[in-house]
């Protein structure tokens, strides 16, 4: 007797938990079969598929909006005439999206949508583990794309607060080189500009050139152009 109250109990536990998840629709076992495209030796590992649609967890709110809640989707979402499809992260105020926000488009993308201190950056970082529970693992910014369109490469402390005037791409490095350029028949830099084609301000050596034909070719024509090479050095 006590055995089948204690089944009987587990039973009710899992039911009772099992309501915490919603589906539209039942589990249907097994898997209807569809033609296959990918190789015929994966094929039979199918285990799980979701009906077409979209996935979605909501993890903090009553609803999936942008101010308050907390969420992500997951597939097909349909808004008015458009249809987006890929992969969602909703935090209040800000989001991060991979897919395509409409599946006519021919490009794909990866967005992070946010309004004021909330936008922030997006950073590419690498680490050599996931760390312990409640200290997560030391990592190291390999690139930050600001919310103002410049990419970093390195720590973007060094170059201050990003505004709208930064430099497109900044390289931040303790390395020889900041920037190597290999390979190429004809020019491995390229500048073109009307007003000052290349600044060099160094406390050392502005530049160090060493070339079988031409170490450096510039040409400033007349008219709108003004410098070809701007070198400042404090050593002269």
């Amino acid at each position: 007797m006590k055995t089948k109250l204690l089944l009987f109990a587990m039973l009710c536990f899992e039911l009772s938990h099992a309501q915490l998840n919603y589906s539209a629709g039942t589990v249907t076992s097994p898997i209807p079969p569809v033609p296959i495209t990918m190789p015929s030796t994966a094929a039979p590992n199918e285990i799980f598929r979701f009906q077409p649609g979209n996935v979605t967890q909501l993890d903090l709110g009553t609803n999936f909006n942008f101010t308050n809640s907390r969420w992500f989707s997951m597939g097909k979402v349909v808004t008015g005439t458009n249809t987006a499809y890929g992969l969602r992260f909703q935090l209040p105020n800000k989001a991060l999206t991979f897919g395509y926000n409409n599946v006519t488009n021919l490009n794909p993308r990866i967005e992070w949508i946010g309004t004021g201190v909330d936008l922030g950056n997006l950073e590419f970082r690498v680490a050599n583990g996931f760390g312990a529970s409640g200290s997560p693992a030391p990592s190291t910014v390999v690139a930050t794309m600001t919310s103002f369109g410049n990419t970093v490469f390195g720590d973007l402390a060094l170059f201050g607060v990003p505004t709208a005037t930064s430099a497109e791409v900044g390289i931040a490095s303790n390395n020889p080189f900041s920037l190597d350029v290999k390979g190429g028949s004809t020019a491995g830099v390229n500048v073109d500009s009307s007003t000052l084609g290349l600044k060099i301000t160094s406390s050392d050596t502005g530049a160090d050139i060493v070339a079988k034909v031409k170490g450096i070719n510039i040409l400033a024509a007349n008219g709108t152009d003004t410098f070809g090479a701007n070198i400042e050095s404090s050593l002269g």
